[in-house]
């Protein structure tokens, strides 16, 4: 492959840039555990560093004592939850409780690690800890709210336990609340790459909000709704009629997490994702499968399931109990062209004070429509959205009633570009650009000092293709298959010039739409 040399202009930017500590995640919290427990997560250390301090996000009074304890095992968490023996106590130090969302410091006795991949775990004693859901499923860092990175670290969120390491995770995943405060040995200065933005065309079928104990915003003393329109292969998600049908069947007497027989249509539905079906199957717990099943869903509403499992309406799934008040329904209306599947005055399991009655209206245009009256979530997750499921993709947790109208489209995954290594002086970086379009009949690397992000958009490419940097220089490449690899003379081996910052980007023909644009990313030259 041909190289690229950069000139004297691009090397004279070179500046050495001190630590980035602390690495922040958030202190949003949502749920937690009490005294004893434990916190797990990832971290990839790209130098030697020195930890020194852990603020966290205590769930205990303001003012109340207690301790953590850090350890540290090689590699990865997962899997070294149960083994006490894989964990080596890192640091512990004394803490107080500043309040839920306020980062509580503990300074630590310090320790170091040199560059790898290592499993942390925080013990809780004395204090409680909060913490956020992860949004993406067991593998640390999966989801959106899950990696937090800059240049000499990543975290990879994770995973909680009752106990200390030793104790099976019990929660998962979950995202450590606080700031991970270091200092960087060795001198020099760390290398780094670094995405920003996305490539195009990047697309999301599935759409869904979980809403954390207590916070349901979408039931109201009158109907809200939204209305969901078919739409290359998702829907279009604006707000609804705010109408509601009254059901004048019987109940089905579904008793506690318990999927219905197969409840005929008059019709023949077709869902966004295309699977066409003349029966419906609801569950006790919220939700509408258009496909036969006896997974009931209990006992929240998760939106792994959501996107791991069948096709699914997910309506107001959470842990409802209809076995000795309220009453669900299956109607058609007398048109026959929509049917409605209706909850109504249904409790929440274990929380008998909380009735909650919504539908769902199945059109025989392909529209759906949820309703609701009434209801909470006190206890449970609940969650509502649709997803073709089968392993779509995450898009990451939406505020619906904020966000509408919203499209949705089948999962296309965008333009990506990578670097094989960190850029460390003398080492060989290669660049990958991934997710090629088939048939594309050429690329370029484009490479500048400047980032634009978020990016510019192009005019005549399609929605989220825009130019991540001020691409003072290019190099071609010609693709031929899903995946490319480009060789640039300054990073191979890399020059030395640490602390020089450079903005890369991918772009490829492909003739229909005219090209498309990938994420941006930034490496910086170091010597750690």
């Amino acid at each position: 492959m041909h190289k690229l040399l950069l000139g004297g202009a691009l090397l004279a930017t070179a500046l050495a840039l001190p630590a980035q500590s602390p690495l922040s995640t958030l202190f949003a919290g949502g749920n937690g555990l009490g005294t004893g427990s434990t916190i797990y997560f990832d971290l990839v250390v790209n130098a030697p560093l020195t930890f020194t301090q852990f603020d966290v996000n205590s769930s205990s009074a303001v003012n109340t004592a207690g301790t953590l304890d850090v350890r540290w095992c090689v590699s990865t968490y997962v899997g070294n939850d149960t083994n006490a023996g894989a964990w080596t106590l890192g640091g512990s130090g004394p803490v107080t409780a500043l309040g839920a969302g306020l980062p509580s410091p503990c300074v630590i006795t310090p320790f170091t690690l040199p560059p790898g991949n290592y499993g942390m775990a925080i013990t809780f004693t004395g204090i409680g800890q909060n913490y956020t859901n992860g949004n993406g499923n067991t593998t640390p860092g999966s989801g959106t709210n899950q990696t937090y990175s800059n240049n000499e670290l990543t975290l990879l969120a994770g995973a909680s336990a009752g106990g200390a390491p030793g104790t099976a995770i019990c929660c998962n995943p979950r995202v450590f609340n606080g700031n991970v405060h270091y200092s960087v040995g060795g001198g020099g200065v760390v290398a780094s790459r670094t995405t920003y933005g996305t490539g195009c065309v990047d697309q999301f079928a599935t759409f869904y909000e979980q809403f954390a104990n207590g916070t349901f915003d979408l039931a109201a003393p009158t109907t809200n709704s939204i209305l969901m329109i078919p739409s290359n292969g998702g829907y279009v998600v604006l707000p609804g009629s705010n109408a509601w049908y009254t059901p004048t069947t019987p109940n089905l007497a579904l008793g506690d997490d318990v999927v219905s027989a197969a409840q005929a249509l008059p019709f023949a539905f077709t869902t966004a994702s295309g699977l066409v079906t003349s029966d419906l199957y609801i569950s006790s717990n919220g939700y509408v499968w258009p496909t036969a099943s006896t997974n009931a869903g209990c006992c929240n509403g998760d939106q792994t399931l959501l996107r791991t499992q069948g096709e699914r309406f997910a309506v107001m799934w959470q842990d409802l109990d209809p076995r000795t008040v309220g009453s669900i329904h299956f109607d058609v209306d007398p048109s026959g062209t929509t049917a409605y599947a209706t909850w109504l005055g249904v409790p929440e399991y274990a929380n008998a004070g909380n009735l909650c009655t919504f539908q769902a209206a199945f059109s025989a245009s392909g529209t759906v429509e949820y309703r609701w009256q009434a209801g909470n979530n006190v206890t449970h997750t609940a969650l509502v959205g649709w997803s073709p499921g089968t392993n779509s993709r995450n898009p990451g947790n939406r505020d619906i009633s904020a966000t509408m109208p919203f499209m949705t489209a089948a999962d296309q995954t965008g333009l990506a570009l990578a670097a094989s290594a960190r850029p460390v002086v003398g080492n060989n970086v290669t660049l990958v650009t991934n997710n090629i379009p088939n048939g594309a009949a050429f690329g370029a690397i484009l490479i500048g000092l400047a980032q634009f992000n978020p990016g510019i958009q192009i005019p005549i490419l399609p929605t989220g293709c825009v130019q991540h940097n001020d691409a003072f220089a290019n190099q071609l490449f010609f693709p031929t298959g899903t995946s490319a690899n480009s060789v640039l003379g300054f990073l191979n081996p890399v020059a030395n010039f640490p602390g020089l910052t450079v903005q890369v980007q991918s772009a490829v023909y492909v003739g229909n739409p005219l090209a498309l644009t990938s994420n941006g990313l930034e490496l910086r030259i170091g010597t750690l």
